[in-house]
């Protein structure tokens, strides 16, 4: 929680086809408003990625980075989230898996063993 701002991030695998909320998405909950609570409309990031998904503290011990994997790519996606919301400026590092193919080869899972 930021200034009263709950970020909430989501994941969705791109199965089945066509699926519009696949990928990674974020929506609000702003406690800080006169009703107590305000969530806004999901805002999407990354058109399609696996159900990968952390966050870690940024290293000014005060604002954070959400990061994802990218689809049928070897490509981490890192947003900073600060006071001032989410930055959707991307960093993308390039290393390691490529997460590719349906459901049952579980690379778009979150438990992925392959």
């Amino acid at each position: 929680m930021l200034n009263g701002i709950y970020y909430i991030f989501t994941t969705q695998l791109p199965y089945p086809a066509p699926n519009p909320t696949k990928g990674l998405n974020y929506s609000t909950i702003d406690f800080s408003t006169a009703s107590g609570l305000d969530t806004l409309e999901a805002k999407k990031l990354l058109n399609e990625t696996p159900e990968k998904l952390t966050g870690v503290r940024h290293g000014n011990g005060h604002d954070f980075w959400v990061v994802a994997h990218g689809w049928n790519n070897n490509s981490f996606h890192a947003y900073k989230v600060t006071n001032s919301g989410v930055d959707t400026t991307v960093i993308i590092s390039n290393i390691g898996m490529i997460h590719t193919g349906t459901p049952a080869t579980r690379t778009s899972v979150g438990d992925s063993f392959s």
